[in-house]
């Protein structure tokens, strides 16, 4: 039964699901060991994938491995402990920051960006939900216009692009159509910043970060962040291209640099502990933000479910993969694009439910 598909773009690459897959003997762990090998191998062999690998089920490290170079020129490798940018499942980020202001009665998923005064008109605000932004049903536009293009090297945090679409006609009226919006998640970054009278940076970092004890994940601007990768376009015909330089700030919405570990780290607490929401929150998010129709253990006991998440930018690819029940969760981080750790990823999960095709 599909519980959860939100379409995903190129240039995007977040995706929430729950889905139907096959669901035979359940493999091995030397042959996931295996199996994974084969898949990266055919990825990497001709240097499209550069990053690093992790597979653990049921809190074991199966497979964690690095490969390529986190720095061309100078020829230094990637390694387990080298920081990639995540994209887009920066979102997820911000979307349990959310519900964890939700779940403390400090927030409610039908509150209209009325409530924070954030500087949007009337008719804007009085119609736009917290539950909309989530769900990008908010008749947002994405960030993506040239006045962002002319500027965004200098828009260092959300107060900085905040204003870049709030004076901008909706695209379609609130809760009617899906269309993707990072502004959105730039929108919510706002309303917690409003909520808790401090930077978005030390929300996740408090609620987040310390809870998991996780070093590695970062929400700083790029030339801040030590033991980075560089960020390499991939061409099947010519060298790779440095994009590190052009990527935009990290804001609520996309640009954080974690290890393949970490972000382990976040789903194995959100999905198999209480530290960052309670049972019914976590089914809240597992139903795209709506009334749940589910309770968390149906959900978490289903052989169907699995939860994927991906992000992309010029010179990134990022994804993680939940198999829920199994406890199997699976974590590519590139530093190089073309959709390649989604690619991976999404091979591996086939191969251990037993879908080859």
């Amino acid at each position: 039964m599909k519980i959860i598909q939100i379409t995903k773009t190129a240039c995007l690459a977040l995706a929430t699901l729950l889905v139907n897959t096959s669901s035979l003997a359940t493999p091995g762990n030397q042959e996931i060991v295996s199996t994974t090998n084969e898949i990266v191998a055919k990825y990497s062999a001709n240097d499209w994938f550069a990053g690093s690998v992790i597979v653990k089920r049921d809190g074991v490290v199966l497979h964690q491995q690095s490969y390529g170079l986190a720095d061309i020129p100078n020829k230094i490798a990637n390694t387990v402990d080298t920081k990639i940018r995540i994209g887009s499942i920066n979102k997820h980020y911000t979307a349990v920051l959310i519900l964890q202001k939700v779940q403390a009665g400090e927030l409610s998923l039908d509150d209209t960006l009325a409530k924070f005064d954030l500087g949007f008109a009337d008719n804007i605000a009085n119609q736009i939900t917290v539950r909309q932004l989530l769900q990008h049903r908010s008749g947002f536009d994405d960030i993506f216009n040239d006045e962002y293009f002319a500027t965004y090297r200098t828009l260092t945090d959300i107060d900085a692009k905040l204003p870049l679409l709030i004076d901008k006609p909706l695209l379609s009226s609130p809760g009617s159509e899906y269309k993707y919006s990072n502004y959105g998640y730039i929108v919510l970054g706002a309303i917690l910043e409003k909520l808790e009278q401090k930077p978005f940076k030390q929300i996740i970092e408090h609620n987040i970060f310390k809870p998991l004890g996780v070093t590695d994940t970062h929400y700083t601007l790029t030339a801040e962040v030590e033991g980075k990768a560089r960020s390499y376009r991939y061409y099947a015909d010519r060298p790779k291209d440095d994009k590190t330089d052009i990527l935009e700030n990290v804001t609520p919405d996309g640009g954080m640099y974690s290890t393949p570990s970490d972000v382990a780290a976040f789903y194995s607490a959100l999905f198999y502990t209480d530290k960052l929401l309670d049972d019914y929150h976590k089914t809240v998010l597992a139903s795209y933000y709506k009334t749940p129709t589910k309770t968390w253990a149906e959900i978490a006991n289903s052989p169907t479910a699995i939860w994927s998440s991906y992000g992309g930018a010029p010179g990134v690819s990022a994804a993680a993969e939940v198999v829920v029940k199994d406890k199997l969760i699976v974590v590519v981080l590139a530093n190089t694009d073309g959709l390649v750790a989604e690619k991976i990823s999404q091979e591996i999960v086939k191969a251990y439910k037993g879908n080859n095709t």
